[in-house]
């Protein structure tokens, strides 16, 4: 039996379907250990256990610590009663706080899916991770970003942030905008608000521009408030799967522009997959590897974040780029991902079936 554990609840992780797909067509019995921070989640199947305990996203270190070595011991519980043969451990944390059991009871025996950079600036977090990764039977990680982060010595197989369902709806040209506003959407969870707000700044109330916001965060009223001091701003809260897709579609330019950090530099979201199925320019940010990704494969326009006049820049980018040769980019980048996604997946298919 396999035993899928995620520090989180395993519905809100796209990412965990791919191995459950893998292990439901081909019949191997699993179970998934998850967290459930809101409280209320129930077990809906008899191979999920789930450890309830809420936490506000944002709560004191105290607080944090306990709740987490709460789920630690509820997990290694469960290993020690199940004895699963193979785990799949998905994010960073999820392994460091099984760090003992993976590296000294299932060397080689588990896949460690590596999504984002954490706590790595910390020698003694990092060490831990790299003998994570080097124990595990293979690592995926979502961005060639990360291996300025990882051990060298693991074997690493990448992975995208995107759903293979999106592909038969993927768009095949696109149609460029002659004297009308251009629309630039940021779709997303909304985290850190104050950069949001800085680009509001940049785009709020320029009249060849309309921005639209979409997606749900912290303090929802008071950026409402803020968003609505501007002619040309939309803020429309949370969306659906459905409502995505539409969101794409009638944006002109997509906004994946972070502001540097340690969690953002090395990062690829899956802004960049929506821009290259979708066939929509992005703004991104030349700084993070996620912005020389999109420069180096001419896929939109990258500026620093210290730039001035970013609005004029952007129009003018808009104004001179050839959509033919932008469509044609995409479509080669995106090949390469597809290439790269059904190598992950066999590997995948050869841990788990083995």
């Amino acid at each position: 039996m396999v035993g899928i554990i995620f520090l989180g609840e395993i519905l809100l992780s796209p990412f965990a379907k791919k191995y459950m797909d893998v292990l439901d067509e081909n019949n191997i019995e699993y179970e998934i250990i998850q967290w459930d921070r809101s409280g209320k989640l129930k077990d809906s199947k008899e191979n999920v256990h789930t450890f309830c305990c809420f936490r506000e996203r944002y709560t004191n270190p105290a607080k944090k610590i306990i709740s987490l070595l709460q789920f630690r011991r509820f997990a290694l519980e469960l290993i020690e009663v199940k004895k699963y043969d193979k785990l799949v451990v998905l994010t960073t944390m999820t392994g460091v706080l099984l760090y003992r059991l993976l590296t000294k009871k299932y060397k080689d025996k588990y896949i460690f899916d590596y999504r984002d950079a954490s706590y790595e600036r910390n020698k003694l977090f990092k060490n831990m991770v790299k003998k994570i990764a080097r124990n595990a039977n293979f690592v995926c990680i979502s961005s060639k970003g990360f291996l300025e982060i990882l051990d060298n010595d693991a074997d690493y197989s990448i992975t995208h942030n995107f759903k293979l369902s999106d592909l038969p709806l993927k768009n095949t040209s696109y149609t460029k905008k002659v004297n009308e506003k251009i629309n630039i959407s940021y779709i997303g969870v909304l985290r850190e608000i104050d950069y949001l707000k800085k680009l509001i700044q940049v785009f709020g109330n320029n009249q060849k521009f309309n921005f639209y916001i979409h997606g749900t965060g912290d303090n929802e009223a008071e950026f409402q408030d803020y968003c609505s001091k501007y002619s040309n701003v939309f803020y429309t809260g949370r969306y659906n799967e459905e409502e995505k897709i539409k969101y794409i579609n009638n944006a002109d330019i997509l906004c994946y522009n972070y502001p540097c950090s340690f969690i953002n530099n090395n990062a690829l979201a899956n802004k960049f997959y929506d821009g290259i199925i979708f066939k929509r320019p992005m703004y991104g940010n030349r700084d993070t590897f996620s912005g020389r990704l999109i420069e180096e494969n001419n896929l939109g326009i990258c500026l620093a974040d210290n730039e001035d006049d970013i609005a004029e820049k952007i129009y003018a980018y808009y104004i001179g780029f050839d959509e033919h040769i932008f469509c044609e980019n995409a479509d080669r980048v995106l090949s390469g991902v597809i290439r790269e996604e059904n190598l992950y997946i066999d590997r995948i298919k050869k841990f788990l079936t083995d």
